[in-house]
């Protein structure tokens, strides 16, 4: 059995329990013909490169699977049949991009097991950690805030006005020897 990712665009117009009915008309439709499916991808309303049908906007779906190699001819075939898909891809997975996808999906769900620990099975390690990083952040604000308070403040109005006006004046000379300049040269 082979890996392969479908790339399909529902009309955007449709009801959003029609879309829902043609993802799930379509994930039956590879389970009926012998395919496991992987991941289903929601990737959302986008505008299209071009109209199609007179549509400029289209939901996008993926959906990984694993089928015999006969089941994209017939996947293409139902899609066609089906009124609301605009447009369709299947093709034939990149084993490294797979790899590096499971990789990945590994990687969140052991991230997310982490951050869900109860309190009672803590261990006192983790709370003194826990704690010493809160007190560091309490530092780290604490510092921030001495900074703020150390620096003048912008529409303070004891900055010298007279140095703000003789920059200006010394901008205005500038461009005006620069337009001379190049008036003399024409």
């Amino acid at each position: 059995m082979s890996k392969y990712e479908t790339t399909f665009v529902v009309d955007s117009l449709q009801k959003s329990e029609n879309k829902e009915h043609i993802v799930t008309k379509v994930e039956n439709f590879i389970k009926n013909n012998g395919g496991k499916i992987g991941e289903v991808e929601d990737w959302g309303k986008k505008r299209l490169a071009y109209e199609i049908n007179r549509k400029q906007y289209g939901n996008y779906y993926q959906i990984h699977f694993e089928g015999p190699g006969n089941l994209p001819g017939l996947l293409e075939r139902e899609y066609r049949l089906e009124e609301g898909i605009l447009r369709f891809l299947t093709i034939t997975s990149d084993p490294r991009a797979v790899l590096k996808r499971e990789e990945a999906a590994k990687l969140a769900k052991e991230t997310t097991e982490a951050e869900v620990i109860p309190e009672e099975t803590k261990t006192e390690e983790t709370k003194t950690e826990e704690t010493k990083t809160e007190e560091t952040k309490t530092e780290e604000t604490k510092t921030e805030e001495t900074k703020t308070e150390d620096e003048p403040d912008e529409n303070d109005s004891s900055k010298d006005d007279s140095s703000k006006e003789e920059a200006v004046v010394e901008d205005v000379k500038e461009e005006v020897k620069e337009t001379d300049d190049s008036v003399a040269k024409e």
